[in-house]
């Protein structure tokens, strides 16, 4: 477990790593100082810190020097009127530090799980933002019939902030989609989806003739306003598939919300594209929608269940990663 944080951090332990022959011997630092090193270059101020960990300034701040002086590597630079930055070796010890406190947190999470074989504890579940209306509700409840004792907690963002949330070790799985995800993350496929076009009723135009019906081509919408989800990777998929058709869009509105996207297509205020499925093609007004598969088909989009490729997956996470493969994927097909 220390040999594998050492690795990860790219830091040298000196006389806390390996004894002279590769001998190993236990690191000189705590769970409690690496906890310490985490939340500071995660806040940025040692009050902060102190304040999310329950302690008092000085305590941090002398946790922060003992676990300077342990590996023999200045991790910080205090400034009193610019809080705490992380040093390049910091940085590098910070994120094995996050690793190491997942892993930590799971052994106990399994130990106190072995008697009765039943999950207890905390996991945080991120989720990409058009994702949660359909996805964490299924979820959040079926964990709660299987695994009762596990207390979930979930976060809503974009593809971006997700990984980086998960790569700090913030969350401890992520359900967001296949494009962009980061060399260090692992996941595994829950579900494809094809992309389509959304217009107000009586508004889509009709189908070529030889084409399948219900379709239209990306031609046929190229004069016509566009409102675009604009939040990646989304936003960047969208483009894509205007590019791939020759087609540049005229985008009127650009927003992060897709109810309101839908409310403004359903008022006629313009087109969408969208990966999302909806069950009822009604805006939140009560205005009718109506939708069109895009011929020829696009490439489909895929939905992942990610987590960092260097933190096992604890066991109250394998549950939801469990669940999610097994039930919620039967579900979004």
């Amino acid at each position: 477990m220390m040999r594998l944080t050492s690795e990860m951090s790219g830091v040298d332990l000196g006389e806390g790593g390996a004894a002279p022959g590769g001998k190993e011997t236990m690191p000189r630092f705590t769970l409690r100082q690496l906890e310490v090193l985490e939340s500071v270059g995660r806040v940025g101020t040692i009050s902060g810190a102190a304040q999310e960990l329950h302690s008092s300034p000085s305590a941090v701040a002398g946790s922060l020097t003992e676990l300077e002086r342990a590996v023999g590597v200045q991790l910080t630079v205090r400034r009193r009127s610019h809080g705490v930055t992380l040093t390049a070796a910091g940085r590098r010890f910070a994120r094995g530090a996050a690793a190491l406190l997942h892993e930590a947190n799971g052994l106990e999470l399994a130990a106190s799980s072995a008697g009765d074989h039943a999950l207890t504890g905390e996991i945080i579940i991120g989720c990409y933002v058009t994702l949660a209306p359909s996805v964490l509700p299924p979820l959040l409840q079926g964990l709660e019939r299987k695994h009762p004792g596990i207390r979930p907690r979930f976060i809503v963002g974009d593809q971006n902030q997700l990984q980086t949330a998960a790569l700090r070790g913030e969350i401890d799985v992520a359900l967001l989609y296949d494009m962009g995800l980061h060399e260090d993350m692992d996941s595994q496929l829950v579900v494809q989806r094809s992309v389509y076009a959304m217009f107000a009723e009586g508004r889509a135009p009709q189908s070529r003739d030889g084409d399948p019906a219900e379709t239209i081509r990306m031609a046929d919408v190229a004069e016509r306003d566009h409102v675009l989800l604009d939040v990646p990777p989304s936003r960047e998929h969208t483009l894509e598939v205007f590019a791939s058709a020759g087609v540049r869009p005229r985008t009127r509105f650009r927003t992060n919300d897709v109810e309101l996207i839908r409310s403004l297509v359903a008022r006629d205020m313009g087109y969408a594209l969208l990966a999302q499925r909806f069950k009822h093609n009604v805006s939140n007004e009560g205005y009718p929608l109506e939708t069109r598969e895009i011929h020829p088909h696009t490439p489909p989009i895929a939905v992942h269940i990610a987590w960092p490729k260097d933190v096992r997956p604890q066991p109250a996470a394998q549950a939801l990663i469990d669940l999610t493969l097994n039930e919620l994927r039967s579900t979004l097909s």
